[in-house]
């Protein structure tokens, strides 16, 4: 535990039926963290995920003005073993994140990443190898 974490929380909502939410061995996470899943979200083992993250695998409204009360785009959130997510970062759908990587503080994920790397801006672009 760290920082605030008798005024913070960890939400997990699966928003479907068939929504799946799957958190490996040994995840830790820091306070404030989001999950919400239409879809697919794993998380793999060893991870550690810092305060105020976001991670969703659909747009929670559509991007048609006159649908903005439906769900959006829906894909999927695939984050490897032992991967550290620093804070304030959030994950968006269609992200695949690859073990042993870093996503650096304030970072917006969006895409897919090899193994090893360190990835940071916003958007996302890989910083360096590990």
């Amino acid at each position: 535990m760290g920082g605030f974490w008798r005024n913070g929380a960890v939400e997990i909502q699966p928003r479907s039926e068939n929504a799946k939410i799957k958190i490996g061995n040994s995840v830790y996470t820091n306070n404030n963290v989001f999950l919400c899943a239409m879809n697919y979200i794993s998380i793999g083992d060893s991870t550690r995920i810092g305060q105020n993250v976001c991670i969703m695998d659909f747009e929670a409204h559509g991007t048609n003005p006159l649908e903005r009360s439906k769900t959006g785009t829906i894909g999927t959130v695939e984050i490897g073993e032992n991967v550290w997510i620093g804070n304030n970062v959030t994950i968006l759908k269609n992200t695949k994140i690859g073990k042993n990587s870093i996503v650096a503080t304030g970072t917006v994920v969006n895409g897919i990443f090899p193994d090893n790397v360190i990835i940071g801006g916003i958007p996302a672009k890989i910083i360096k190898s590990l």
